[in-house]
């Protein structure tokens, strides 16, 4: 397993339009209020930022970093995630142990099987909702980021 420095958060795109097509849906007000607490709650200056191709997990990444994210295909998926998709992700990400701190917002079921597969901390008991996170520093420190 890649290790990394500095700190990875993992977060799910905020509160979203639950009508309309299911990749550009954009979040609700609600939506865009929790992702902006989230930022000033987790106040980490990131160095990368991916998202799935969805409109709410971009517009959450873009609040969350104040960065464009990277679209990556495979962070969008409507079941659980096998092993070997969480390790084609990290091969996409190509992160280095220089990487930096890195951010990326996806959709649940894969926040928890992405925090395992990127650090080894099995966070599975966490219920997390929307606009909800993980961060996990390179000692292996979780910080869950949860709302009300």
């Amino acid at each position: 397993m890649k290790t990394f420095t500095g700190k990875m958060g993992f977060f799910r795109h905020a509160k979203a339009d639950p009508n309309g097509d299911e990749l550009t849906r954009p979040l609700l007000q609600k939506g865009i209020e929790q992702a902006k607490l989230q930022a000033k709650r987790v106040n980490i200056k990131w160095q990368h930022v991916y998202s799935s191709p969805a409109e709410r997990a971009i517009q959450t990444a873009i609040i969350l970093s104040g960065m464009i994210p990277k679209e990556i295909d495979l962070l969008y998926a409507n079941s659980e995630p096998t092993e070997a998709l969480i390790e084609e992700i990290r091969e996409d990400l190509i992160l280095d142990a220089q990487a930096g701190n890195v951010l990326i917002v996806s959709h649940q079921p894969m926040i928890a099987a992405l925090v395992l597969g990127f650090s080894g901390c099995d966070v599975s008991s966490e219920d997390i909702k929307a606009g909800e996170g993980v961060v996990v520093d390179s000692s292996g420190s979780i910080e869950v980021f949860k709302l009300g």
